[in-house]
């Protein structure tokens, strides 16, 4: 009998995901590598940064309602230089591909932030995405991500 396996690679615009199996934005950090292997995950999506230290919304952050739960965190974030300084290379040590999420309240920011990520060879421009968002959970607008 011969073994196949099913190939479930994608591919979004310039970038082949050997799977499409993703996380949101947050809600895995590799700090979950000790009790699964992220190397299965098609590609890590790092939590939301903004150019600049943000706190959040203040607590509570979190409410349970019939049916689940709701939540308003605000996007807190150390800011892109400690993203840059001490996240990226953590997610180094894994081989998928890493998908980023920056947060802006100007065109401006969210382009120089673009640019810089860029720079680093983080996200690189040709395969970068931009789109523009609001958050019902923060309270300056708008906000690009």
């Amino acid at each position: 009998m011969v073994d196949r396996m099913v190939d479930m690679s994608v591919k979004i615009g310039a970038v082949t995901l050997k799977n499409p199996v993703m996380p949101a934005s947050g809600c895995f950090s590799t700090d979950l590598a000790q009790v699964m292997d992220l190397n299965r995950l098609g590609a890590l999506v790092a939590k939301t940064v903004s150019r600049e230290f943000r706190a959040g919304n203040p607590p509570p952050r979190a409410a349970e309602v019939e049916g689940g739960m709701i939540n308003s965190i605000g996007l807190p974030t150390k800011g892109i230089d400690y993203f840059l300084q001490h996240q990226v290379p953590d997610y180094k040590r894994f081989t998928p591909p890493l998908v980023g999420s920056i947060s802006a309240t100007t065109i401006e920011d969210f382009e120089a932030m673009r640019r810089l990520t860029c720079l680093k060879s983080i996200f690189p421009a040709r395969r970068a995405i931009p789109r523009a968002a609001t958050s019902p959970s923060t309270r300056s607008t708008p906000i690009m991500s």
